[in-house]
């Protein structure tokens, strides 16, 4: 077993990843870290690591099994280098990431990383993302934060001042009759997350990170489209509380 010893380590972290993989493929958690883009990776990286892994310890078998049948015939089979403490160490390294999404497995984006993300607010390049001409066309939280520095987005997107709407955000600051709705962005993972905020004019008070369902219509406030609320509700977390 000594001789074998690091392979049997590395086939191991391969199944621990291969097993991480398969849990968030089969429960959906993985929208928590990755988007539709670069969903694929999951799926791909359960399959190939568990595969990997089940050649090493097929290969570790077959070595022991070759070292017992040396030994009963009287031949002393080489000695390799056992576990050693940089093994372990490397080891480690390699599992880490994995231990910390597991310990802190709701660490989703809230209003303490919305304060400290760029915000999704800028014009620069807003010709390139103008919204379809479509009527069908599902107005969102970067819709309503990009009409409110263009009117020609706004006119295109169908934002104007009337419009009814139901929003699902999660609260991440309050001002005098306001507080602020946002959602985040995901492209490709939620390392490149931004968010997005509407503000809501009501004077009830709301805790950071609390979760509304937010119906009512589109008004102004100076240049910005705010929202003048008809219900607001609290609501459970979604289970993929991003949007893409």
């Amino acid at each position: 077993m000594r001789i074998e010893g690091r392979r049997l380590l590395r086939a191991l972290v391969l199944l621990l990843w291969a097993g991480f993989f398969f849990y968030l493929w089969l429960s959906g958690a993985s929208t928590k870290f990755i988007g539709p883009r670069t969903s694929w990776v999951v799926p791909f990286g359960a399959i190939a690591l568990g595969l990997t892994a089940a050649c090493q310890m097929v290969t570790i078998r077959r070595a022991a099994a070759r070292m017992v049948g040396a030994e009963s015939s009287g031949v002393k089979p080489g000695v390799k280098p056992g576990v050693k403490p940089g093994d372990a160490f490397g080891i480690l390294l390699l599992i880490t990431p994995m231990l910390v999404l597991v310990a802190v497995p709701d660490a989703g984006l809230g209003s303490l990383a919305a304060s400290r993300k760029t915000s999704g607010e800028g014009i620069a390049g807003l010709t390139s993302i103008l919204p379809p001409e479509d009527p069908d066309h599902e107005i969102s939280f970067a819709d309503i934060d990009w009409a409110s520095e263009s009117e020609e987005y706004a006119v295109k997107a169908g934002i104007s001042e009337g419009l009814e709407m139901d929003l699902e955000g999660f609260v991440t600051g309050t001002g005098e009759g306001t507080f602020s709705l946002t959602r985040f962005y995901v492209s490709c993972c939620a390392a490149d997350a931004v968010p997005y905020s509407v503000t809501v004019e009501s004077p009830d008070h709301y805790d950071d990170d609390t979760w509304l369902r937010v119906s009512g219509r589109l008004g102004r406030a100076g240049d910005e489209y705010v929202l003048i609320p008809d219900v607001i509700e609290p609501i459970d977390v979604p289970k993929d509380p991003y949007l893409y």
